[in-house]
Parts: structure tokens; C-alpha cells; sequence
């Protein structure tokens, strides 16, 4: 049975600390890839468009019909993105269903 201190497996360690370090910077550069990573969102390519203009922009306004995620992607996503990656960061996040 292969374990993690396995020797045959020590190789790894050295390949997944950068890889690690590249997917967290991909995730604090890019809106769409932290909500994919971090979220399990699906993306589409809207949502990377509007990511672009997010990283872009101090304030962007989407105009999307219905179904596009324009509430789970702005209202969920980006706030916990922003307060991921700036520190001290403080919000909240209040939604009332029916």
C-alpha cells in the first residue's frame, strides 16, 4: 500500500508546492477561475468576460437576461473573491428567499 510518506512519492512534494502556488494566484487574479476552483461554479464565457472587466474596472455594469448568473456571480462570488484576496477586508452577504 502507497502512503504519503511513501519515498516513491517524494517527488511530488516538490512538484505540487509551485503548481499550488500558481492556482492560488491564478485564483486571486482571476474572478472566474476562483469562482470555478474555489465555488465548484460552471463558468461560461460570459462570466469570463465579465471577470476580465471586474480585474479592469473599479465598477462595471451588466445588462444579462434571465439565467445567465449574473446574481450568483456578482452578489456571491465576487464579494467572497474580494474579501479572499484583500486582507482586512470585511462584508456581508444577506439574501432573503421565499
Amino acid at each position: 500500500m502507497t502512503t504519503l510518506n511513501d519515498p516513491r512519492l517524494q517527488h511530488l512534494a516538490r512538484i505540487n508546492v509551485p503548481l499550488e502556488r500558481a492556482r492560488l494566484k491564478m485564483m486571486e487574479a482571476d474572478l472566474a477561475f476562483f469562482a470555478a476552483e474555489a465555488l465548484g461554479m460552471l463558468i461560461g464565457d460570459h462570466h469570463m468576460e465579465w471577470s476580465q472587466l471586474a480585474c479592469r474596472y473599479p465598477k462595471v455594469a451588466i445588462q444579462a437576461s434571465r439565467d445567465h448568473g449574473k446574481s450568483a456571480f456578482w452578489s456571491y462570488a465576487y464579494p467572497l473573491w474580494q474579501s479572499w484576496r484583500i486582507e482586512k477586508a470585511d462584508g456581508v452577504i444577506v439574501a432573503n428567499t421565499q
